[in-house]
């Protein structure tokens, strides 16, 4: 065996010992659960921190927001490196989820994001911490009840 060979084959020992020796972490919730009890769709962007009021609009100058059936669900997941929803909202974070009406944002998505934010009124802001989500059991519902 060379020397080159021995080095890689120590730190792949290495890296698997400290791989395996991390405990593993409890996974939170993984999910947000969005449910929509009107006859529309509509669609949401949920957003950590956000202060606008109207959709996040990425580096390519577009909006991605998911669809929610009428009288149906979807379930927002977290990022998929993270333990779950607790892990990213522990420090006081605030989740804003931001709902749209779904056939007025389609008539709209592949316009610029000024466009979209002109023509497509945020219906809903929600603004939850996680002690908010907790309470709420892990599920937003569209419209509130008041």
């Amino acid at each position: 065996m060379s020397m080159k060979q021995f080095k890689i084959t120590i730190i792949l020992i290495i890296a698997c010992i400290v791989f395996y020796a991390c405990p593993d972490r409890e996974k939170g919730h993984q999910y947000i659960t969005i449910v929509n009890r009107t006859n529309k769709d509509v669609v949401y962007q949920g957003l950590i921190n956000w202060t606008d009021t109207f959709f996040y609009c990425s580096n390519t100058g577009t909006t991605i927001p998911i669809t929610v059936r009428a009288d149906s669900l979807n379930k927002f997941e977290a990022d998929i490196w993270s333990s779950g929803w607790e892990a990213s909202l522990n420090r006081g974070e605030i989740m804003n989820i931001l709902v749209a009406d779904a056939e007025k944002y389609n008539q709209y998505w592949r316009e610029p994001c000024d466009t979209i934010r002109k023509y497509v009124p945020i219906l809903y802001r929600y603004q939850l911490t996680l002690e908010d989500l907790q309470r709420m059991n892990w599920t937003v519902v569209y419209p509130p009840k008041e």
